[in-house]
């Protein structure tokens, strides 16, 4: 069991079904479904669980060039390529078809996200091109999209929203974290944005890409989804991630780098839960 979670990035794929319930709890407006919950949920942990299971796949070859890789289970040999695959595609499967059951908005979403993060991310762009992380990006997207129309059933500007601050969000996550590792994408050939550019334009690029993440998130406050209490805890948390950019920019030590990644980790967790809060757990003394 435990090398199956560790081929699905089981960290990974409960943040992203937690901001694809978020959404959807969120756009609900305290009325939420249960069957609907229970289906997203399956949906979610499904879908993302046969993607990253396939990404560990084709992925395989990179994985064992790169120190921060090489004990995934398909590189140290406890899972063959074979046992992946027919893990990941029933799941898969069965995770998209959970998405049809709620309506088709969430079932497409479903579909979209696998096709940019297989076919876009891993199969075209990782190896080719320093554009790989922002297309990758839309991938988690989608699930923000997905749970946010699971409930509207339609496309909206909040649906979209949702869906950029998930694809903002994990621009720089994954930047911070490569110009840590970059000795290891260059070991691997994979073109990150550290790789490609000096450390100069790579600790600029991360730094714009906060600002943002900042932009969509105080867009979100504007049109109302979030009040106050997101407000107080998310601006100051900006900004102390932009300051630590600027200081990664002015060191350029790969340590101030870790220090963004550390930071921005949590922030999305943190951002959904305080807007959960007003608008899930306590309505009626932010929205009345």
């Amino acid at each position: 069991m435990k090398k199956y979670l560790e081929l699905i990035k089981i960290k990974q794929t409960i943040l992203l079904v937690f901001s694809a319930v978020s959404s959807y709890l969120i756009s609900c407006y305290a009325k939420p479904d249960a069957e609907i919950i229970i289906k997203l949920i399956g949906w979610a942990f499904l879908s993302v669980s046969g993607i990253t299971a396939m990404n560990m796949v084709l992925d395989r070859d990179l994985d064992a060039k790169m120190f921060r890789t090489m004990y995934r289970p398909i590189p140290r040999g406890d899972i063959s390529t074979k046992d992946a695959l027919l893990f990941s595609i029933p799941v898969l499967v069965l995770g998209l078809a959970l998405g049809f059951s709620i309506n088709p908005i969430v079932g497409t979403s479903g579909i979209l996200g696998f096709s940019v993060d297989i076919f876009l991310y891993t199969y075209l762009l990782k190896r080719k091109s320093v554009l790989n992380v922002i297309v990758g990006s839309f991938a988690g997207g989608f699930l923000a999209l997905g749970g946010w129309s699971a409930h509207t059933g339609s496309l909206d500007l909040e649906g979209l929203l949702f869906f950029l601050l998930i694809s903002s969000w994990s621009i720089p996550h994954i930047w911070s974290l490569s110009i840590y590792y970059k000795e290891d994408y260059l070991r691997a050939g994979v073109p990150m944005l550290p790789v490609e550019l000096d450390d100069v334009s790579a600790s600029k690029s991360l730094t714009i890409s906060v600002l943002v993440l900042g932009v969509v998130t105080i867009s979100i406050m504007v049109i109302g989804l979030a009040g106050p209490v997101s407000a107080i805890i998310s601006i100051p948390y900006l900004c102390l991630l932009i300051w630590r950019c600027f200081v990664l920019q002015n060191s350029l030590k790969r340590s101030d780098s870790l220090i963004v990644f550390k930071l921005l980790s949590p922030y999305l967790g943190i951002f959904l839960i305080s807007m959960i809060t007003e608008r899930v757990i306590w309505p009626e003394v932010f929205y009345s």
